[in-house]
């Protein structure tokens, strides 16, 4: 398994190279050494999860008060790409394959919003900093490495990360996925068998893929409100097919993003004062490192202080957040905190506060499965939906729309010769 995980690695950080892994006489591992970094995620993902991948590029000049150029490239999957686990995150600085918490939590807070809980992103990632900016001497087996500029780092992955969401992100179709050929992936957790002789063998072979073509990446366009289905959906016409609305989630994406607004523009959140302090006991490393964050965080709702060299006192949460399983939740919080760089402080706040908060109401005040809607009240819901920032989900992931492909309906009447 750690041989099919290296081999794969590095199969994505060298997609020149032709990687072959062959195991007792079958292929488990085969890129073809194109150049391009699409064709190694069909060898080492399939070519299912290719087709979700969405191109990063953002090329930063002199960021975080430092004269450090970094390049952020790569590939990132689409809301729709999730996998149980972070085994998917793939990162490499300066084509070195690394373990990074802190790059990890950079491109989740990307996807802050768009995937359901407990669901995570996949994504390739290619950095590259001058060499002088990064120690990689602060792990025995070379797998972590320390940045001169975290902040900087942890902030331009982000942000290309979130603009890629932003700009590409696709709209989810009724349409088989057609396999073009037959070489099975190799995931990076996967247990790889060994030959008879004990070995596992490498060796660089030519394997012919067919060109790749990239689902196209659309956005919302302007729709025509045909009538309600089954008390559940808005069926619209679009320029390029049919689309089906659900309205519940629809509704929630456009009030969580009103009320979302309107929130942010009040200066302080409500505060709850604990009738007994709440202690978090950490290790005294993660407290040196979190008071600076600490201080941060009290128009946000939080009175929180260092008690000791390992315990941590609240006094005062936001209000909204309620007394259920306060503990393990700021201990959650902390942890975030710890992982994120200090600039980013009250935004990861905001969002701990604002989502819990906004997305129930949202919830609660929007349509539900079952409320009959008018004409004008689904016109209005649809304009609504196109104006909003992430119109694909709901906050909780789920998508508000699919659309069925006019070709493909053509298909399914026999219409096509």
């Amino acid at each position: 398994a750690r041989i099919a995980e290296v081999v794969s690695r590095y199969a994505l950080a060298y997609p020149e190279v032709r990687f072959s892994l062959i195991n007792d006489g079958k292929t488990s591992l085969k890129s073809s050494g194109s150049g391009k970094l699409m064709d190694s995620v069909i060898a080492v993902l399939g070519l299912e999860a290719a087709q979700n991948m969405l191109e990063v590029e953002s090329h930063l000049e002199g960021f975080s008060n430092s004269s450090t150029a970094v390049k952020i490239s790569g590939l990132t999957g689409s809301p729709q790409l999730v996998r149980s686990s972070r085994d998917y995150l793939s990162f490499f600085v300066n084509r070195r394959w690394v373990n990074s918490r802190s790059l990890s939590f950079a491109v989740e807070e990307a996807y802050t919003g768009l995937l359901m809980q407990g669901k995570h992103p996949v994504a390739v990632i290619n950095i590259n900093l001058p060499p002088s900016t990064i120690d990689v001497n602060v792990h025995p087996a070379k797998t972590e490495i320390k940045f001169q500029d975290e902040r900087g780092v942890f902030a331009a992955v982000q942000k290309a990360v979130r603009a890629t969401l932003v700009g590409t992100a696709p709209v989810p179709q009724v349409e088989e996925v057609k396999r073009a050929f037959n070489v099975p992936a190799t995931p990076f957790n996967s247990t790889v068998p060994q030959q008879a002789n004990g070995r596992s063998a490498f060796n660089v072979s030519s394997p012919v893929y067919p060109p790749l073509q990239p689902t196209p990446l659309i956005t919302l366009p302007l729709l025509r409100v045909l009538g309600q289905l089954a008390r559940n959906y808005i069926v619209a016409e679009g320029p390029d097919g049919l689309y089906l609305l659900d309205q519940h989630a629809a509704h929630e994406r456009i009030r969580y993003e009103r009320l979302k607004n309107s929130v942010l523009k009040r200066e302080n959140i409500e505060e709850q004062e604990l009738l007994v302090p709440e202690v978090i006991k950490l290790d005294a490393e993660k407290i040196h490192q979190l008071k600076d964050k600490l201080s941060l965080l009290p128009k946000l709702g939080f009175d929180a202080e260092v008690f000791s060299e390992d315990t941590i006192l609240f006094r005062t949460v936001p209000a909204v957040w309620g007394m259920n399983q306060l503990s393990s939740r700021l201990k959650n919080l902390l942890e975030r905190l710890d992982e994120s760089p200090l600039d980013q402080t009250q935004e990861l706040v905001w969002d701990e506060v604002l989502f819990e908060k906004v997305a129930m109401e949202a919830c609660r005040s929007s349509f539900k499965a079952g409320d009959h809607i008018h004409e004008r009240g689904a016109i209005d819901l649809t304009q609504a939906l196109m104006k909003c920032a992430h119109p694909g989900n709901c906050p909780h992931g789920r998508p508000t729309f699919i659309k069925i492909p006019e070709n493909k309906m053509e298909e399914w009447f026999s219409r096509k010769l």
